[in-house]
């Protein structure tokens, strides 16, 4: 997630209309330094459920076993690069740990995540405070 602080450059590598109208905005595909990425982002190993509950939208995702410990009920994580707050967690004897957030209208209209449904893959990103409070607790590695 965005903090602020600038740690590495990236470099444009390809831009891609969203859709047939500008409005619709631009995918940027972003190349950065090796390694960089390999402890920040994770794919999420689907989408399980996208359904329209009453005004908002349920978003259902598997996450990877080894993002549990960060998941939390009213932390945040980012859903394809938008941020977004988890309202439930359930760890399942499968090794994933699948996390519900609910999309107000606007997020889900003007973003991405409109397009989601039940096996799309998308990226995560844990909540800051929850990486500084692993690496508290001692159980996070050093970058080489």
């Amino acid at each position: 997630m965005f903090t602020g602080i600038v740690s590495a450059v990236g470099r444009i590598v390809e831009v891609a209309p969203l859709g047939e109208s500008a409005s619709f905005g631009k995918a940027l595909t972003v190349a950065v330094p090796p390694g960089w990425l390999d402890d920040a982002t994770v794919l999420g190993d689907t989408v399980t459920r996208f359904e329209r509950v009453g005004e908002s939208w349920l978003l259902v995702v598997a996450a990877p076993h080894a993002l549990a410990r960060f998941l939390a009920f009213k932390g945040s994580i980012a859903v394809d690069g938008v941020s977004l707050t988890v309202n439930d967690v359930a760890d399942d004897a499968g090794g994933t740990c699948a996390f519900a957030v609910n999309l107000i209208p606007h997020t889900a209209e003007h973003t991405t995540l409109r397009h989601s449904a039940a096996g799309r893959k998308v990226n995560l990103e844990v909540d800051l405070i929850a990486r500084y409070v692993e690496r508290m607790l001692g159980g996070a590695k050093p970058r080489a």
